[in-house]
């Protein structure tokens, strides 16, 4: 993910607009499923805890600009099928 692609973040209900260079490490783990599976379907969701307090906080993140669907897995800047539809011929 470029360092200035804008997410929306969500923590129990609070929402801010932030840059991903700007993000915690600790949501990184969301980060990397929101771009898996995208958030056409609603935002990526994880658990955040705090293992001296016992707290956990739901955590929500999205794309700010617009909804995007799952990254289609590409080799060497090629879609997989198109890829073996290539090899194949």
């Amino acid at each position: 993910m470029k360092p200035s692609q804008k997410l929306i973040v969500d923590i129990e209900g609070i929402t801010n607009v932030v840059a991903f260079r700007d993000i915690d490490v600790r949501l990184h783990r969301i980060v990397n499923k929101l771009e898996r599976e995208g958030d056409q379907f609603g935002l990526a969701t994880g658990l955040i805890t705090n293992a001296m307090s016992g707290v956990a906080l739901c955590v929500m993140i999205g794309y700010a600009d617009k909804k995007r669907g799952p990254v289609k897995p590409t080799l060497f800047g090629y879609d997989q099928d198109e890829l073996m539809e290539k090899q194949f011929n």
